[in-house]
């Protein structure tokens, strides 16, 4: 391959690289058990931004509304999820690499998912083409929900 093809490739797929990288790291310098209560922490901030109704202030934008909404039910979610779930996994920072790969994998295409479809964040940031058309499909959303639901059951195994 060029280079050119691969600085392409790497440009077009910033977003999902960049992503998959911060939940990677986050997994192998804090644990999996905390990206696993993150994930769930947000499966409840999106429950909670879908069912809250919203206030409308002159002053702030909707989709930043959304976002903020998301993004308190999200933390506080996370907070309890924390008190309640089991310690975390035993592990070296190294060590069950492939369940945290896995993790992190699954994680980025829940992440992306909801970045695209649920929350409105087209004004804040613009993709190319391959990446929103993975991603930004109201139908597949449930997919990449079921997915990261599997990806954490998969940790428990």
């Amino acid at each position: 391959m060029e280079l050119a093809t691969i600085l392409r490739f790497a440009s077009e797929f910033a977003l999902v690289l960049i992503t998959f990288g911060v939940l990677l790291t986050w997994t192998i310098f804090v644990g999996r058990q905390s990206l696993i209560n993150m994930l769930v922490g947000s499966f409840l901030g999106l429950l909670f931004s879908l069912l809250v109704p919203t206030f409308t202030l002159p002053s702030i934008s909707a989709s930043i509304q959304i976002v903020i909404v998301f993004l308190i039910g999200s933390v506080v979610s996370t907070m309890i999820i924390r008190k309640v779930m089991p310690l975390e996994f035993l592990d070296s920072r190294f060590g069950q690499l492939p369940r945290k790969i896995l993790l992190a994998g699954t994680g980025t295409c829940y992440v992306l998912g909801i970045m695209f479809v649920v929350l409105p964040l087209d004004p804040l940031i613009s993709t190319y083409a391959p990446v929103e058309g993975i991603f930004n499909n109201q139908a597949l959303l449930p997919g990449w929900i079921l997915l990261s639901l599997l990806g954490i059951r998969l940790q428990n195994t």
